[in-house]
Order: C-alpha cells, then structure tokens, then sequence
C-alpha cells in the first residue's frame, strides 16, 4: 500500500512540473494574430479632416491604441511600426492613396479606411521586411516566440550603393511641379508629387533614402532653386512653348546642372552617411564623392 502512495504521489509531482512547463512556454510563445499584429497595427491610424468645407483623410502620427492596452513587449512593437512609418514616408503614402481607391464613400469609411490601410500596410513586401526584424529583436529580448510570425527575423547584411545610384532618386523629389500665373515655378519636395513616377520600376528603399537626405534640407533646396534660376534665364526656356515642355526643360536641366555642382553633392554626400544605414544600406563611394564632383567640368 505505502508502495502505491508512493507511485501516485510521485506520478502527482510530476504531472504537476509538466503543466508548470506547459504554462511557462505558453507563457513565452505570442501569435501572430493575437499578440504581434495588434501591436503593430496600434502605430497605424486614419483620421478625418475638414478643409474649406471638404472632409478628407490622413494617416497620423499618433497611435490608435492607448499603451496601457499593450504589454511591455507590445509597446517596443509598436514603437518599431511607427519608426518604419516615419522613415518611409514615400511608400507609406502610395499604400494609402490605393487603400483610398480600394474603400468607396460611404457611411463608416473612416474606419474602413483604416482597416484597409493596416491590411495593405502589414501585407507589402518592403514594410514587414522593415519591421520584423526590429518585432523579432524585441520579442527576442523579451525571451518571447511567435512560430506563426511572417518576415525575416533579421536585418539582411546592409546593401552597398553608389551615390551615382541615389542620386536620380534625389533629383525625382528636387522637383519642378507647375508654372505660376506670375511665371514663377512651384517647386517642392513632396512625398507625392515628385518625379518618381517617371522612372521605370524605382527602387523603393532607395527612393526613402533620397527623400531622407533632402526632405527639410535647406541647404540642398536652396542649391537647387539656385540652380532652376539659372535655367530659366537662357533664350532655349524661353522659346518653349507649353507649361510641360518648360517644366520638361527645367527638370533636364537640373538633372544636369545638380550632380556637377560639387557643394549639392556634398551636402548629399553627408547626408547619405547619416541617413542611408537606417534602410538598411551603405554608400560605397561617399567620402570621396566631394573630391569627384569637384574634378567634374
């Protein structure tokens, strides 16, 4: 009898420790969908505006989540998620032009729209790359798995690129945008209205890094207007007839002008050392670009 108790209370203990052990893994596993979209998803958030008297949408800044809803490791997350959006800018406001068309008008559109944005968002290609591996370094140290969890779970070793190769993407955002009544151009540096549209299949981690490097850069857009000055003097802009055949000319013509110009490429020179190694890329040739443009006729 004392051999039987014996048996059972030590069959006891140890189905006990399993369960204690079941727990604690449980304990240390997330999914996908229960614990890491969320978190991801509450940097994600739309809200509604009214300009002249026309109510129109916009992806802000602000979390839609309060944090005291997300755990620690949540909250790490969705810090990351809103990192990524902050430095692709570009893509981000593609994703949410189509998230527009694919969410007619209607009652409820706000909240449609916002679901539609965070489905596009957490379905690209070049967003979960970004994010991923910065959830996966977070749960990680939080000594947390997810084995439902899609992307890579590491940064990949950075790409090397040549600043000849970031340089059209810059030129694409220094953009003449229309001729003014006054004769004047409007010239901006837009996330939306730029010349990426012109290049065949761009880059979109390069496209971020170039708005990066020029975005809020008045040194860079002061050289730049300088620039456009000068190629509206010559008789040839004169002599075009059409605001897009102007447009044309000035947009060639800073395409031209900007690249052999050795201060703008230094000062995009130093900016591509600060900003390219958060898209994951490293310039090959920057601390000798300046010397370069300078020997350029």
């Amino acid at each position: 009898m004392r051999v039987k108790n014996w048996l059972w209370a030590g069959l006891g203990v140890t189905l006990a420790a399993l369960s204690a052990y079941g727990q604690e893994a449980a304990s240390k596993t997330l999914g996908y969908e229960k614990d890491v979209k969320p978190a991801l998803e509450s940097a994600v958030c739309v809200v509604s505006r009214e300009f002249q008297g026309r109510q129109f949408f916009m992806p802000t800044k602000e979390g839609c989540t309060p944090a005291a809803s997300l755990s620690p490791v949540q909250t790490k997350m969705s810090g990351a998620m809103a990192e990524v959006l902050a430095n692709y800018l570009v893509h981000c406001s593609r994703l949410f032009g189509e998230a527009q068309k694919n969410v007619p008008e209607g009652p409820g559109r706000l909240e449609k729209l916002q679901k539609e944005y965070r489905r596009l968002l957490l379905s690209d290609e070049t967003i979960v790359g970004a994010v991923m591996p910065k959830a996966w370094a977070d749960m990680s140290g939080a000594g947390l798995a997810c084995p439902d969890c899609p992307g890579p779970k590491q940064a990949p070793a950075p790409r090397q690129v040549a600043l000849k190769d970031l340089m059209p993407y810059t030129l694409a955002f220094l953009w003449p945008a229309r001729l003014m009544p006054d004769g004047g151009v409007s010239f901006m540096i837009c996330v939306g209205v730029n010349g990426l549209s012109r290049m065949e299949h761009p880059d979109p981690v390069l496209a971020e890094a170039a708005f990066s490097c020029v975005n809020k850069n008045g040194d860079a857009m002061e050289m730049a207007e300088a620039a456009l000055t000068e190629a509206m003097k010559p008789d040839a802009y004169k002599a075009f007839k059409g605001d897009e055949a102007k447009l044309d000319y000035l947009r060639a013509s800073l395409a031209k002008s900007l690249p052999a110009n050795a201060a703008f490429v230094a000062e995009i020179n130093k900016q591509a050392l600060e900003k390219l190694p958060a898209y994951g890329l490293a310039c090959l040739d920057c601390a000798a670009a300046p010397e370069a443009a300078q020997k350029t006729p």
